[in-house]
C-alpha cells in the first residue's frame, strides 16, 4: 500500500496556493492571480485496440492518502462515508440526508481516484433542472419536499466510480429463426395462429472494444434493491462524458464533498464482465436482423486480450428528503449530472392525499345514494320527484366503482412516474463500442412448418443486466417499463370487479329501497 504525503500545490501563474474550482468553468481558479488553471485530459477517447494484459491504475488499489489531504466522515445520522478535503474544512454537510458532520466521525480512508471530472454546471442551473423535474410531480407529493426543496440544500457530490477499458476475443455460436410465414387455422373459437420457420446455425467471431464502461464503486450506492432505497435514480443520470476526466487533484473538492470508494478491482471484476456480455450481445444485433424469431447462444466464449481499470470521481448535484415507511426511513433522491443536465429523482408521494382522492369522491356520492334512498323510502320527497331521482341511486353506486378503480389505476401511474422505479443507466447502448474483425458463419438446417409459439422461447440475444445485476429480457434496444403492461392489467382488473360488483350492490340498494 502507497501513502500520499502531503504537498503544496501552487498556481503556474504566480505561485499561490489559495486555488479551488471555478463555478463557471469548472477549471481550477487561483483566488490571488484571478487566472485560470488549464488541466488535459488524461482520458481521452480511444487506444482501446492497443490495450494488452491487466493494468490497474494507482487509484484503482488500495491506496490510504493521509489525513492532511482527505479525510473521510462517517454520518451519524444515516451511514454515509464522505470524503472531504482537510485543506478548506474539518466539518462538512453529509450530502444524502444533509446531517452535519465533524472531524471526531472520521474513518480510515480509502483510495484517492486516478481521475476527476470537474463540475460544469452551476448550483443555479442544477436547482433550476430540479426543479422543473419537480414541477409535474407536486401535486401528490409529500409536503416535506416542497417544504425542503430550496437551492441551499443542494449539494455538490463527486461520486467513486471505476472506468474501464476492455478488449475482448468473442466466439458465440447457436441457433436463430427467420419467420418465413404467419397464418392461421381452423375457424371461429377454434381459430389458431402457425408459424414456417427456417432454422439457421449461426456463428459469430470477433473482437470487442469497450471504452470506459463505468460502474459505481461505492457498496452502497451499487445496491439498487427498489424495496430499500431509490439509488436507481442515480444510476440513471449516466453517461458521464469521461473522456474529459483530468488526473486527480483535491483541490477540485474545494466546495464540495465525495463519497468514500470501498470496492476493489475484484468485487467489480464479474459486474464488469456481465455488462461487457451485455454490450457485446447490443453490438452484436444489427448482424442478427435476419433472425427476426432471435437467436440462442448455445455458446459464449469472451477472452479478455486486455484490459485497463482506473477510478474517477464523477460530478452529481443531489437533493435529498426522508419519508417514514413503517419502521424504516426511505431517502429519496433527486440527482443532476453535473456535466450533461441529465436528471433524475424519486418524488416521496402524500398517501393521505392519495386516500383522499381514491375514496373520498366515492363515499360522498355513496352516502349521497343513500340519503336519496332513505328519502324516497320515508317518502319525503314528493311522489314525482322521487320516480325522476330514483335511477340516481343505482348510477350513484356505478359512479363510485368506476372512479375507484379508474383513480385507483391513475394513482398506479402516477408512482410509477414519481418514483422512476425502472429508470436506469442504458448502459448496453451508452457505452463506448465497437466490433472489429467479424466472422460471420450461418447455415441452414432445417424448416420447421407450423409452430405455435410467435417468439423463439428459448432465445437469449436479448437478455439484459438490470441495475441489481438480475437478468431481464427485452425485444426494444432501449429497455421500457412496465406501465403500459400494468394499466391494462389493471383495466381488465376493475372492469371485471365492476362488471361483478356493480349489480351486486345496485340489487342491495334497490331491496334497500323496495
Amino acid at each position: 500500500m502507497t501513502t500520499k504525503s502531503k504537498t503544496v500545490l501552487r498556481c503556474p501563474h504566480c505561485g499561490g496556493s489559495d486555488i479551488a474550482p471555478d463555478e463557471k468553468t469548472g477549471k481550477l481558479k487561483c483566488k490571488s492571480c484571478k487566472q485560470l488553471i488549464d488541466a488535459k485530459s488524461a482520458n481521452a477517447k480511444g487506444g482501446v485496440e492497443k490495450l494488452s494484459g491487466r493494468i490497474i491504475g494507482e487509484g484503482s488499489q488500495k491506496i490510504i492518502p493521509s489525513e492532511d489531504v482527505v479525510l473521510t466522515l462517517k454520518c451519524s445520522s444515516c451511514g454515509a462515508e464522505v470524503v472531504i478535503n482537510t485543506d478548506e474544512a474539518l466539518t462538512a454537510k453529509c450530502p444524502w440526508c444533509r446531517h452535519i458532520l465533524s472531524v471526531t466521525d472520521k474513518l480510515p480512508n480509502g483510495a484517492v481516484p486516478d481521475l476527476v471530472l470537474p463540475f460544469k454546471l452551476t448550483r443555479a442551473e442544477a436547482h433550476e433542472k430540479m426543479k422543473e423535474f419537480l414541477t409535474e410531480r407536486l401535486k401528490y407529493a409529500d409536503p416535506e419536499l416542497e417544504k425542503n426543496f430550496s437551492i441551499d440544500n443542494i449539494q455538490g457530490v463527486f461520486m467513486p466510480y471505476v472506468v474501464i477499458d476492455m478488449r475482448v476475443d468473442a466466439q458465440l455460436s447457436g441457433t436463430g429463426e427467420e419467420l418465413v410465414r404467419r397464418y392461421t387455422v381452423g375457424s371461429g373459437d377454434d381459430e389458431e395462429t402457425r408459424y414456417d420457420v427456417n432454422v439457421y446455425k449461426v456463428e459469430r467471431v470477433f473482437e470487442l472494444e469497450v471504452d470506459d464502461l463505468t460502474i459505481e464503486a461505492s457498496s452502497k450506492r451499487l445496491n439498487h434493491d427498489r424495496r430499500e432505497n431509490t439509488n436507481n435514480v442515480i444510476n440513471a443520470i449516466m453517461p458521464f462524458d469521461t473522456e474529459n476526466a483530468v488526473d486527480w487533484d483535491p483541490r477540485y473538492l474545494r466546495g464540495f464533498t465525495s463519497e468514500k470508494r470501498d470496492l476493489d478491482v475484484d468485487e467489480l471484476d464479474i459486474k464488469a464482465k456481465r455488462q461487457t456480455e451485455d454490450i457485446l450481445k447490443y453490438q452484436l444485433s444489427s448482424s442478427l436482423v435476419k433472425y427476426d424469431r432471435g437467436v440462442c447462444w448455445d455458446l459464449v466464449r469472451l477472452k479478455q486480450s486486455g484490459v485497463k481499470w482506473k477510478t474517477a470521481y464523477l460530478p452529481v448535484w443531489l437533493f435529498s428528503v426522508a419519508q417514514q415507511s413503517g419502521e424504516k426511513v426511505i431517502l429519496h433522491y433527486v440527482a443532476v449530472n453535473a456535466r450533461t443536465g441529465e436528471t433524475h429523482g424519486s418524488v416521496p408521494m402524500n398517501k393521505k392525499k392519495i386516500l383522499m382522492t381514491i375514496f373520498l369522491f366515492p363515499s360522498i356520492v355513496l352516502f349521497l345514494s343513500l340519503l336519496l334512498s332513505l328519502a324516497i323510502k320515508t317518502e319525503m320527497l314528493p311522489y314525482a320527484l322521487a320516480i325522476v331521482l330514483s335511477p340516481l341511486r343505482v348510477v350513484g353506486v356505478y359512479a363510485s366503482i368506476i372512479w375507484f378503480f379508474v383513480f385507483g389505476i391513475i394513482m398506479l401511474v402516477k408512482m410509477r412516474k414519481y418514483r422512476e422505479n425502472d429508470a436506469r443507466h442504458d448502459f448496453e447502448a451508452e457505452t463506448r463500442a465497437k466490433i472489429t474483425k467479424l466472422e460471420e458463419n450461418d447455415e441452414l438446417l432445417e424448416f420447421v412448418h407450423g409452430m405455435h409459439n410467435s417468439m423463439m422461447l428459448d432465445r437469449n440475444d436479448n437478455k439484459k443486466s438490470d441495475v441489481d445485476g438480475s437478468r431481464k429480457t427485452t425485444i426494444e434496444k432501449k429497455p421500457q417499463n412496465s406501465t403500459r403492461g400494468q394499466i391494462i392489467v389493471g383495466v381488465i382488473i376493475a372492469f371485471l370487479i365492476l362488471e361483478f360488483l356493480g349489480p351486486i350492490l345496485a340489487l342491495i340498494m334497490m331491496a334497500f329501497v323496495w
